[in-house]
């Protein structure tokens, strides 16, 4: 018999752990790993490397590498048909970052925007890490979802890191906060749901619907033809509970299991180090390292 079966593509895909994802993390990264999880061989992992630039206190990465990574499950990313892992419980990544880095001229590194910005932001810690931080992410693909905007300022990207708590959401708020939240939301004096430019906050909205249900712009426009904001934002909130809502529940569960989820650590660890030390040793051998 032939065989139909084509080999995978691999796909790499890192969250650090620096705070609960938001709303527009989910709908625009992780609500598509899962799906990916059938067309890929993916590696799903905690990015608590990259996270450490900004210096972090020790007591609060450990937490929340547990907390980022119980979230990871929650998604729905099946760690026996997965690989989800914690990255610095795979040495092979950063050992093959020092050879990449070996081999990156430092003019290269140095015009990366992300050092440039980050070193503007923080420039008491601008650190060596912060420089090769590209490096380490030489090897991420993925692909990318909708952009979901803030509820307060429609203009810019939703972010856990705005200092005004009404403008994202969080994927662990309770119902009632994402409530709230959606009905605060800024919108315009029109009262009339269409999508058009210069009506931000109602585009944004409809976004945030639109990806929670899979309705069109034209099936919504046609739902809240003759309502107002009122019925419109109610449905909006009501729909992200909705998505939300299981997820919640799930992480919930989950880190209560602490040994569960040490269990599933060490094996993604094992089938991530698997993976990953052939690669490095691909690397060490094209640079010269004697094998043993």
């Amino acid at each position: 018999m032939e065989n139909n079966q084509e080999k995978k593509q691999t796909v790499l895909s890192l969250i650090q752990p620096t705070g609960t994802p938001t709303l527009g993390n989910y709908l625009g990264a992780l609500k598509n790993w899962k799906n990916m999880s059938d067309g890929y061989d993916c590696f799903f992992g905690v990015a608590d490397l990259h996270s450490i630039t900004v210096r972090p206190n020790p007591a609060d990465l450990r937490r929340r590498t547990t907390e980022m990574y119980a979230l990871l499950l929650a998604l729905g990313l099946d760690p026996h048909k997965n690989t989800v892992f914690v990255q610095s419980h795979v040495p092979a990544h950063a050992q093959l970052a020092w050879i990449l880095d070996c081999y990156t001229q430092f003019g290269e590194a140095s015009r990366m925007t992300q050092f440039k910005d980050k070193s503007e932001k923080h420039p008491d810690n601008v650190n060596v890490g912060l420089f090769a931080y590209p490096v380490l992410m030489a090897a991420f693909i993925g692909k990318s979802g909708a952009k979901i905007m803030s509820l307060q300022e429609p203009n810019k990207k939703m972010s856990k890191s705005d200092t005004n708590p009404k403008a994202f959401i969080s994927v662990l708020d309770d119902d009632n906060t994402i409530m709230k939240k959606i009905k605060s939301a800024v919108t315009d004096s029109e009262a009339r749901v269409y999508r058009k430019d210069g009506k931000d906050g109602v585009n944004n909205l409809m976004g945030i619907y639109s990806c929670c249900t899979g309705k069109s712009d034209e099936e919504i426009e046609k739902e809240f033809d003759g309502k107002g904001y009122g019925d419109f934002k109610t449905a909006v909130g009501e729909a992200v509970c909705d998505e939300l809502r299981p997820l919640r529940d799930e992480y919930n569960r989950l880190i209560s299991d602490k040994a569960y989820l040490a269990e599933c650590m060490k094996e993604g660890a094992e089938k991530a180090s698997y993976t990953a030390e052939r690669t490095l040793k691909k690397a060490m051998k094209k640079v010269g390292f004697l094998q043993i």
